[in-house]
């Protein structure tokens, strides 16, 4: 899916509180703004950000 500016919106918030590389953060903005789930073996890494995770390992 595109990278919008609501998703970059999202992006400097989260960007802003949490030290995590720039691309989990896109993943986890981008998530959030289109109401969508993550699916990642490493929930621990986008926990912090509020998003739906879904481990499928």
């Amino acid at each position: 899916m595109p990278f919008d500016s609501e998703d970059a919106r999202i992006w400097g918030r989260l960007s802003a509180e949490i030290d995590h590389p720039v691309a989990d953060l896109m993943i986890a903005a981008s998530a959030l703004s289109h109401a969508a789930t993550v699916a990642t073996g490493n929930t621990a890494r986008f926990m912090p950000t509020g998003v739906r995770l879904e481990n499928p390992f």
